[in-house]
């Protein structure tokens, strides 16, 4: 059964990405951040017009002598316009501190849930660090382009439009002006924006490969002692940084053009507005206030279109960031659970393969047709040559990866039409490659069963014969393991996930390879405990080493995908194929 793929319920384009995070999480208290902005700037786009008013009156008094009424209402209008423009602009900040840290921390939340939901390939084919990286890039890029967006955005369209009221009222004549000048300015600024994002997306491309680059060396940094690697590493991450060094230039060299470009536009606007004005008032068709007012409004254009271009500059950062995030985040699960599907109930823990087929990524074919039925309480071990298909029958199991034809049932349960979660709750695995979290080792061994008391901890250490060497390290059971289990031996981590695996108590047991990196005396004690783990269970155990499967019930030779032998050891060994070479080889 092919699963269904799920599409993120986020959009994949920055823009888009940031309004759905603020439509989510922080609507109102983004409306209020808009709010406070547009009041905080409408008081200052109207500051010309007061002053302009101002100077008129105070021409008057020097005119006649004599204080008009409005003089004062005009100071206090100023006053109010100074001190209630910056004050919600303290509000703004205050709403902002409310709003975008909750944005941040909702959208890591909603991201990292979708991105563990992603099948274990996913995270093959990608740096867990790289990972990281871009969800917390994600959450940043769109709480720092809302904020730009909610403080630029209202400061541009209010200035804009209030002075060109301003304007209007005072040189009708000039409105039309006024309005092609808004339409060309703002033509020019998305024409050019539109170019920026190309040259934001770059940057960030180099960015990312920078911090993969350094990752990928920090992650592999013995081998890279170990072989002297030093020099070669720093030399591959020069190259990057010097990439990332040319585009981030380009980048800012573009925007920085782009803002001269705005500047002139409206430098050039404004001077000829003036000269036109200054004739106008030499006639006796404006008064002086008026020119002031002009002037006034001159200056505030001129800083509201500088500090735009930073604001675009850094908008376009933004969206590059977001963009090379969103492209590794945005992307569907390939395995997701059918509407409605029900939670598997294992009652026996019977298993069975039919008709099996599965390619992996590249099409490379592992099973055509695979027919396989595993009794309930059966202990299964499997064998065979590497590349044989072992370690991905337990993956098509686990459900790791969708089949491309057949089926897979366990208790007559199609797993592909159960809850996926509900499969893992059923099925423990210890596998080769034991990896553990930067945690306690309690919270390791703990981690089967969040709710386990620690009775029931150390009970599954000792089974798992680890009880004796977690007491004798610092801390004991809250000694942390570090980064992967770093910290202990191969023995030692591979003891704590059969601990993990016992406390778990699951009804089907999947073992794949789990005393690889245990010592003989060790891999005795150990192999008694997973016996009586094995116990009432049904088990399929992959082993290189023949003698960890000789008293399984049956033993399935594979090879190229194909089920060559199975019988248990002694009637293998009779029909002397395969096996029995495998095992003479071995002796």
């Amino acid at each position: 059964m092919t699963s269904v793929t799920g599409q993120p319920p986020f959009p994949d384009a920055p823009i888009a990405f940031t309004a759905w995070a603020v439509r989510a999480f922080v609507r109102r208290r983004a409306a209020l951040m808009v709010l406070m902005a547009l009041l905080a700037f409408t008081l200052q786009a109207f500051t010309p017009f007061v002053i302009g008013r101002l100077v008129d009156a105070v021409g008057a008094v020097a005119r006649d002598r004599a204080q008009p009424p409005e003089l004062a209402w005009l100071f206090a209008a100023l006053v109010l316009c100074w001190l209630a423009g910056p004050l919600f602009q303290r509000l703004y900040v205050l709403v902002n501190a409310y709003t975008v840290p909750r944005l941040r921390a909702d959208v890591i939340n909603r991201l990292f849930a979708w991105t563990t939901g992603h099948a274990p390939q996913f995270f093959h084919d990608r740096f867990a660090g790289a990972l990281s990286q871009r969800v917390r890039q994600a959450a940043d890029g769109a709480g720092a382009l809302f904020n730009e967006v909610a403080l630029a955005g209202p400061r541009t369209f209010v200035t804009l439009l209030v002075s060109g009221g301003l304007v209007a009222t005072t040189l009708p004549q000039f409105a039309v002006a006024y309005a092609v000048f808004a339409v060309v300015f703002v033509a020019v600024a998305v024409v050019m924006a539109r170019y920026g994002v190309e040259f934001s997306r770059r940057m960030a491309a180099a960015r990312s490969r920078v911090s993969g680059r350094m990752a990928d060396s920090f992650g592999n940094v013995e081998v890279v002692r170990d072989f002297a690697g030093e020099a070669h590493e720093q030399a591959l991450l020069g190259e990057d940084v010097a990439e990332e060094y040319r585009r981030g230039r380009n980048a800012r060299l573009y925007f920085t053009a782009m803002r001269v470009v705005l500047l002139l536009l409206t430098v050039g606007f404004m001077s000829g507005l003036t000269w036109v004005a200054l004739g106008h008032a030499a006639a006796g068709a404006l008064s002086a206030g008026d020119i002031a007012m002009l002037l006034t409004i001159g200056v505030n254009l001129a800083m509201v279109i500088t500090q735009l271009g930073d604001d675009v500059l850094e908008c376009f950062e933004f969206v590059g960031v977001l963009r090379e995030s969103l492209d590794s985040l945005a992307i569907p699960h390939a395995i997701v659970d059918c509407p409605g599907a029900p939670p598997l109930a294992v009652r026996q823990g019977a298993i069975e393969l039919e008709a099996v087929r599965y390619c992996y990524p590249d099409g490379q074919r592992v099973f055509d047709g695979l027919d396989l039925a595993i009794a309930a309480g059966e202990r299964v071990g499997l064998v065979g040559p590497s590349g044989a298909g072992k370690s991905t029958l337990l993956k098509l199991l686990a459900r790791h990866h969708a089949l491309h034809d057949g089926v897979i049932r366990i208790d007559g349960q199609d797993i592909a039409a159960v809850q996926w979660q509900s499969l893992h709750r059923r099925i423990a695995k210890v596998s080769q490659a034991t990896e553990l979290f930067h945690r306690s080792i309690r919270d390791n061994i703990r981690y089967a069963r969040p709710d386990a008391t620690k009775d029931e901890v150390k009970a599954a250490a000792r089974a798992a014969h680890c009880h004796e060497f977690i007491l004798a390290r610092p801390g004991g059971y809250d000694a942390v393991v570090g980064e992967r289990g770093v910290k202990l031996s191969g023995g030692e981590r591979q003891r704590i996930a059969i601990a993990r695996a016992l406390l778990k108590d699951a009804p089907i047991l999947l073992l794949d390879e789990a005393t690889a990196s245990l010592d003989s005396e060790s891999e005795a004690v150990i192999q008694a405990a997973l016996w009586r783990l094995m116990q009432g269970r049904t088990v399929i155990a992959i082993a290189h080493r023949l003698s960890t499967v000789t008293v399984m019930d049956r033993i399935l030779y594979l090879e190229a995908g194909r089920l060559v032998e199975q019988g248990t050891h002694n009637e293998l060994l009779a029909k002397d194929g395969k096996y029995a070479a495998m095992s003479r080889c071995q002796a």
